[in-house]
């Protein structure tokens, strides 16, 4: 099993126009949508928003995004999370012992009254409970909205249901959706439009038999050469450059993603590049970025929580 892995170096990313979805069914992951929304759509505290004490962002989230794909003519159906397999229990034992040490640092900061500091750690308290689960459902039920609950990975579920051609394709960020054997998989379906780092997002299609063509090797193959390359993950120093070029240092980002990186023992130093980034619409060829340097295994959680911050300031 397959827990967080990273296809984005092997994989080719086709950009989709919405009309080249229009009257297709297109699975999409709900847990990973729900925490986006929960993580963005915060108030100053940095909770998700509410209504009458009860958190509202996931019913926004999902209400928004669900009518901009049927305005599309893209007919969504929403998978839920299962029961996690036994092997992912220690990854959730330790991203829950981290959740309480943001709790903590969160009531702390609201008890001495730095809500800026609230509204920075209130994302990495997030949780998507049973009860938003639930309402969730209801909201598609509400809908007329198919929903599905998976034996347990929703993208595991998404892929079979691909595979077979219940679905088109299955919409989720994570890279296990295509070593679950969907065919198709899209990224940023339900971020498509919307602006991230000063770029618009589009969605964008990854064909698993032409990576697996690219590269000349089989499902299996790809799927062995992962494993083995966790076990260097786990203490293999690694550099990556982290966002788009910038042209400037922007202290709200250096101070998140140096804070996330030291959390994941990492560090960050600012790199001076004359590459040709004209491409991204800057007119100098100089430009700055975030450099981080950490463990292999820790980049995509220092990407991802860096991204939660951040969109919770915008």
């Amino acid at each position: 099993m397959n827990l967080g892995c990273n296809l984005r170096d092997l994989a080719t990313a086709h950009p989709l126009e919405l009309n080249e979805m229009s009257g297709q069914r297109i699975a999409v992951d709900v847990f990973l949508n729900a925490y986006q929304f929960i993580t963005s759509l915060v108030g100053q505290d940095g909770k998700p928003l509410s209504f009458d004490g009860r958190p509202v962002a996931h019913l926004m989230g999902f209400l928004d995004r669900a009518t901009w794909m049927l305005e599309n003519g893209i007919e969504p159906v929403f998978i839920f999370d299962g029961r996690p397999h036994d092997l992912k229990m220690e990854t959730l034992a330790g991203r829950k012992e981290r959740k309480v040490e943001a709790v903590e640092k969160w009531e702390a900061a609201v008890e001495t009254g730095d809500m800026a500091l609230a509204k920075k750690l209130g994302p990495q308290t997030a949780e998507y409970t049973r009860d938003m689960v639930a309402e969730t459902k209801r909201l598609f039920d509400c809908l007329g909205l198919v929903w599905i609950e998976a034996p347990m990975e929703a993208e595991g579920a998404g892929a079979v249901r691909c595979a077979n051609g219940e679905v088109a394709a299955v919409a989720s960020q994570d890279w296990d959706t295509l070593l679950y054997g969907s065919p198709v998989m899209i990224r940023n379906l339900t971020s498509h439009g919307r602006k991230k780092f000063g770029r618009l997002l589009t969605a964008e299609k990854v064909v698993l038999q032409e990576l697996l063509d690219t590269h000349d090797i089989t499902r299996e193959q790809l799927e062995q050469q992962l494993d083995m390359s966790t076990v260097d993950e786990e203490i293999e120093a690694i550099s990556f450059r982290y966002g788009q070029p910038y042209k400037r240092i922007d202290p709200a980002t250096a101070t998140i993603l140096g804070a996330v990186a030291r959390f994941y023992n990492g560090s960050v130093v600012y790199s001076f590049d004359d590459a040709d980034y004209s491409g991204y619409g800057y007119k100098r060829t100089i430009t700055r970025h975030f450099e981080v340097f950490s463990s292999k295994k820790s980049q995509i959680e220092i990407e991802v929580y860096t991204d939660y911050l951040l969109q919770a300031l915008e």
